[in-house]
């Protein structure tokens, strides 16, 4: 009987898997078609996929590795999204779309549990919930003890706090995750420096404009800095004066020197600020 249980789980996680790429497929399918494919791409993954996916995922222990393959999944679906490239950091995605990891949802699931158990009136959940924190080996009570020190809290302090206090607790500890991971990204300095949450900002059409200004943000337009990785020049194709970075795509190239000029004039900088853009600090 314990087998089954455990073959239960076991394939529980592969369907899951498995409806995961599905989904995913559905998803290109729908934004291809669709006349915001933002819009409707982040609503459709976020408020039907993953509800669908975490289903049940309150008493099933997943380890990294299966929550990696969700994650891999989510990112792929939020870069053709957005129109991310191979080499657009996986933390812009999520930030952009706004978005928490695969890995806090499911936390956030768990904990929801146990105060919906504790909060309830089935005596028997509830003593089987004693049992289990009893037992020092069961492996759903470490990952629930993981989630705890991660949060910085105690099992009490857990019991006592309210939805809304774990949630807030469980975002502020998703952003400090972000955070960590963005300035590990050599690409994301200047993203960094200007990109202080995790939130849709709401600058994104259904044209192609919209996908080189996401390159643009998070420092992954095709330039020929890229060229470094190969071995090949990575002076600029058009003016020849120095190495094609996004600096100096966007603030130094003379070729398109008119055209930067008309477009910063539109948004009215005066001479200071230009010269801060042109020093991209």
């Amino acid at each position: 009987e314990m087998n089954n249980t455990i073959n239960m789980f076991r394939n529980q996680k592969i369907n899951t898997s498995e409806k995961a790429r599905k989904l995913a497929n559905i998803t290109y399918s729908i934004i291809s078609r669709s006349c915001n494919k933002i819009l409707i791409g982040k609503t459709f993954w976020k408020c039907v996929v993953v509800p669908s996916l975490l289903h049940g995922i309150e008493v099933i222990n997943y380890t990294d590795t299966d929550i990696n393959k969700l994650q891999i999944i989510e990112n792929s679906v939020y870069r053709k999204i957005l129109g991310a490239r191979p080499n657009s950091a996986k933390e812009a995605l999520r930030s952009e779309i706004g978005s928490s990891l695969m890995s806090t949802r499911i936390m956030q699931s768990k904990l929801f549990f146990i105060k919906s158990i504790i909060e309830g009136d089935n005596l028997l959940i509830k003593e089987v919930l004693r049992n289990i924190r009893q037992n020092p080996l069961n492996r759903w009570n470490i990952q629930i003890n993981e989630y705890l020190n991660e949060l910085e809290i105690t099992y009490s302090e857990l019991i006592n706090m309210s939805k809304i206090e774990i949630k807030k607790l469980i975002r502020k500890n998703d952003t400090k995750k972000w955070k960590r991971a963005i300035k590990l990204q050599k690409t994301l300095v200047y993203y960094e420096k200007y990109k202080k949450d995790i939130n849709d900002e709401n600058i994104y059409r259904n044209d192609h404009s919209s996908v080189l200004l996401f390159q643009a943000r998070t420092n992954s337009l095709p330039l020929a800095d890229e060229e470094k990785y190969k071995e090949r020049s990575t002076t600029c194709v058009m003016c020849k004066s120095e190495e094609e970075n996004i600096k100096h795509f966007l603030f130094r190239c003379k070729i398109t020197e008119a055209i930067r000029h008309k477009y910063l004039n539109r948004i009215k900088l005066n001479e200071e600020e230009y010269a801060i853009k042109r020093n991209f600090v």
